[in-house]
């Protein structure tokens, strides 16, 4: 190709269809809300949205904990983290986030909501899925909840609150195994999935990227 053709040649579109990974197992339902929407076998499911202008993270941040203060400045007081990170996703400098909120005020149970923000300089991605409590809620964190008690990592303060010591949640990954079925361990399989064989189109790999602080 001469240098007028390269001079001149238009550089493909950035587009929704531009990102992509392994979704052999997960039922597709269309574009829905401006979003590629599938269904998990077990429950709950995953959108991907493109937003083709800068993204809003904050501008000036040099570390990890800037970029979570930033996210829980923007959340309702009833949503939890429960994880966040920067890694890279694609190649690309991301933002992992996992969070816990009520179903309903007036139901027990919880929803967990996982998301991949991943931004160029001029436009984003966002990977957002979903998984919530059904049937008989609240089983992880009853049985952990006596056995954190029994060890001291838990106590109840005389209001009848929950008191966590040491770090210790029930939500950690470390009990994921053990129950295989709920909807945060299936978030964080279908995330991590996601995560490992997500890639983007050739052409995206050469733009200018936001340039998230990576953790150290």
């Amino acid at each position: 190709m001469g240098f007028l053709d390269k001079l001149f040649r238009k550089s493909p579109p950035v587009t929704l269809d531009c990102l992509e990974f392994d979704a052999s197992h997960y039922a597709y339902q269309g574009i829905q809300n401006n979003a590629k929407v599938w269904h998990f076998p077990e429950g709950g499911g995953v959108g991907v949205w493109f937003f083709p202008k800068p993204p809003d993270f904050p501008q000036a941040a040099k570390a990890a904990e800037e970029i979570k203060m930033d996210y829980q400045r923007r959340l309702a007081d009833t949503q939890q983290i429960v994880e966040f990170q920067i890694l890279p996703v694609g190649g690309v400098p991301s933002a992992r986030l996992v969070l816990k909120r009520p179903i309903a005020p007036d139901r027990r149970g919880a929803t967990y909501l996982g998301s991949l923000a991943i931004p160029f300089r001029d436009f984003s991605f966002v990977v957002k899925l979903q998984c919530q409590e059904g049937g008989v809620t609240g089983m992880r964190e009853a049985m952990l909840a006596a056995e954190a008690l029994s060890s001291g990592q838990m106590t109840v303060s005389d209001a009848g609150k929950p008191i966590f010591h040491n770090g210790w949640t029930p939500d950690d990954s470390i009990y994921d195994s053990r129950f295989p079925l709920h909807p945060l361990t299936l978030l964080r399989r279908e995330l991590a999935h996601i995560q490992a064989t997500l890639k983007f189109a050739p052409h995206l790999q050469s733009l200018p990227k936001f340039g998230l602080p990576m953790e150290r």
